[in-house]
């Protein structure tokens, strides 16, 4: 078996130890990153309860689901509703341009 150098184009790319991390920074103890960092902020779902009668023979787990899936649904519609506000903007600026070509404003 030949050497592997013989058939190496490359340069070797191998770092020399600088007390560098996997990362390129530097190299910190846990107390340090807590300080840097804080603790984890883990967000708790609360059980979604719509006051439907259905609701009640919900498992936790789909009415977990649920208040995920509405969370969903309440930011698509903030962002549907963010859309039709650009796009009434776009309309009136529009339409102002158009009213000053035509000499009626």
């Amino acid at each position: 078996m030949a050497k592997h150098d013989r058939y190496c184009k490359a340069a070797p790319t191998a770092q020399d130890d600088v007390g560098i991390g996997h990362n390129g920074g530097p190299e910190l103890t846990i107390e340090q990153m807590f300080t840097l960092v804080g603790p984890r902020n883990f967000t708790v779902i609360e059980p979604f309860q719509c006051g439907a009668p259905w609701t009640g023979y919900a498992t936790d787990d789909e009415l977990l689901q649920l208040a995920m899936d509405q969370g969903r649904i309440d930011r698509a519609e903030r962002r549907v509703k963010e859309l039709k506000a650009r796009r009434t903007k776009t309309m009136n600026r529009c339409i102002r341009r158009m009213r000053r070509d035509s000499g009626r404003n």
